[in-house]
């Protein structure tokens, strides 16, 4: 099933600011790589559509929501919510992880 760049945004925001559960550790409850974030929003968008989690991980995002995804993680760095790794976030996130979001309040909306 196909989704609009708003749910998608709005599914990754969720993910990045941490008010989505999903089923990992805490120490590593944000992604650090891209497909570690399209994998959440998988998750996360099968549980709003009311679909069975994807236990054995087969399924990918469809072609049509992996490239939403990758145009919002895009507009998210070009917004500097989400920042390639550099020394300045080392404060945020270990340094090995190409990819790592900003630290947000998790009572504030990025819409």
């Amino acid at each position: 099933m196909d989704h609009s760049y708003e749910e998608i945004r709005k599914t990754a925001i969720d993910i990045l600011a941490g008010r989505e559960k999903l089923g990992r550790e805490e120490s590593s409850s944000r992604p650090q790589k891209f497909d570690t974030l399209a994998k959440d929003v998988k998750e996360v968008l099968r549980k709003r559509d009311r679909l069975p989690p994807d236990a054995m991980h087969r399924e990918n995002l469809s072609k049509n929501d992996e490239a939403l995804l990758q145009e919002v993680f895009w507009d998210l760095f070009r917004q500097n919510v989400i920042t390639l790794g550099t020394q300045y976030f080392a404060k945020f996130e270990d340094l090995s992880a190409p990819h790592r979001a900003l630290e947000f309040d998790k009572n504030e909306r990025y819409i």
